[in-house]
């Protein structure tokens, strides 16, 4: 009766993935592959010196294909880790994209106490929510 069931757990696994498909991830030339995280709220300043929440969808460029299953594995504590370096330092609405490129050494560390070195080549955020695929 357990092999019966097994086999039929097997067949089940092996259809779905017939049918499914294996996700896949885009890549560059040097092994590097492009992750998108949902929409984030975050902590941001304002051009009048307002403090609120925006949404900010984040990228991050992994360093390869076999560092990517470490990524999705601490996504929770990775998120948590995110959350926390904004709130603590807000971000300059105004100029996003240089703030963060500033941080890079910030967020490097803080990303690295979570998921190991040699994960993640860097982090990106665009202002506003994004689907999967079209951001």
């Amino acid at each position: 009766m357990k092999f019966f069931v097994s086999c039929r757990l097997v067949a089940f696994a092996f259809l779905m993935i017939f049918f499914i498909g294996v996700g896949t991830a885009q890549s560059d030339d040097n092994g590097s592959v492009a992750v998108q995280l949902n929409p984030l709220a975050i902590t941001a300043t304002t051009a009048n010196g307002y403090t609120g929440r925006t949404i900010v969808t984040p990228y991050f460029s992994v360093a390869n294909a076999k560092a990517l299953p470490r990524l999705c594995g601490g996504l929770p504590r990775l998120t948590e880790v995110i959350l926390i370096a904004f709130n603590e330092t807000p971000e300059d609405l105004a100029r996003l994209k240089e703030h963060i490129a500033e941080r890079q050494d910030e967020f490097k560390t803080r990303i690295e106490s979570v998921i190991g070195v040699g994960v993640f080549n860097g982090f990106y955020a665009t202002v506003g929510a994004y689907k999967r695929c079209l951001g």
